[in-house]
């Protein structure tokens, strides 16, 4: 048989073989729409061919996220990203079934050529061992990343946000003193103007591991809220130990040594600082505390501004 015999047998015969692949496949239009969903694709998901062929890759049922638990829809989207680079794509992601089950899957994206622009792209989905390192930790981050900041590695808005409701409850029930910590590392911008990004990254990095090592407990958490913004809620015995921690967090910024490419570089911070009050709710509490914080600021900058 002569090549152009085998390629017509091939071209002929080319949807037997995509059914038949061992590997999950799926044909996306440059405009996210599915137009072929192979049997392995349809065990790998649990969604059928007539479930997913038609739609369009931003309104599909699978949710897909990357190993730090960021969702992939919108501008992270591999799919995307194959058809505007016109490059395969290769990584490892996170994929909800249709029974609810998280499965690991490597993820390789083939784009489709014609007359040298990407017109189409093949997806490929590889599971990975259901029981080996790469799944368990795979799992693991997401949900680790689910409620920590990835650079810092400290608890996020939603995770300071959800143990903020808790403190203000137990003050409500009269079971505890609660005090919120807002805190903006001074001159900030400048850092990143003069060094570069890294430079910033490289001193919330360092915030992140002396503040999970030395000034988070079980009963206070330290977190990043965005940028260079940092908040602190707790349970304390008084209004004078609200105090003394948020002196003593003052003095460990201050203290921290950070070396970036051969320069030690040295950080302040700006502190606001405010006691709840029953009539609290999460919103009021940020709100004055980020007041008093750039109070501080406006003062001088390297202090605590408290209203108490």
């Amino acid at each position: 048989m002569g090549k152009k015999e085998t390629e017509e047998l091939l071209e002929g015969n080319l949807k037997v073989l995509l059914e038949n692949a061992f590997d999950a496949f799926a044909l996306f239009t440059k405009e996210g729409e599915i137009l072929y969903w192979n049997k392995e694709a349809e065990d790998l998901t649990g969604y059928s061919k007539e479930e997913m062929m038609g739609r369009v890759c931003p309104e599909n049922p699978l949710p897909h996220h990357s190993e730090q638990g960021v969702p992939l829809c919108g501008i992270l989207c591999p799919l995307k990203e194959t058809l505007q680079k016109g490059k395969v794509s290769e990584r490892t992601i996170l994929l909800g079934r249709k029974d609810g089950k998280k499965i690991s899957l490597r993820l390789r994206c083939i784009p489709l050529e014609k007359n040298g622009k990407a017109e189409a792209a093949v997806l490929l989905f590889t599971p990975l061992e259901e029981k080996g390192k790469d799944q368990e930790e795979l799992l693991s981050s997401l949900s680790f990343y689910a409620s920590h900041d990835f650079l810092t590695k400290l608890p996020n808005r939603l995770s300071f946000e959800s143990f903020l409701k808790k403190q203000i409850e137990r003050k409500q029930e009269g079971k505890a003193v609660g005090f919120v910590l807002y805190l903006d590392i001074d001159d900030f911008k400048s850092v990143n103007d003069t060094f570069g990004h890294s430079a910033g990254d490289a001193i919330l990095k360092a915030i992140g591991r002396m503040a999970t090592v030395e000034l988070s407990s079980p009963k206070v958490m330290f977190s990043r809220l965005g940028g260079e913004e940092f908040a602190v809620a707790g349970e304390v015995e008084s209004k004078e130990e609200a105090y003394s921690f948020a002196k003593r967090a003052r003095e460990r910024i201050n203290d921290l040594m950070i070396y970036f490419r051969g320069q030690e570089l040295r950080i302040t911070a700006s502190f606001g600082l405010t006691m709840i009050e029953e009539s609290d709710d999460i919103s009021s509490l940020l709100t004055r505390s980020d007041a008093l914080m750039y109070r501080a600021k406006h003062n001088g900058k390297n202090r605590i501004e408290k209203d108490f």
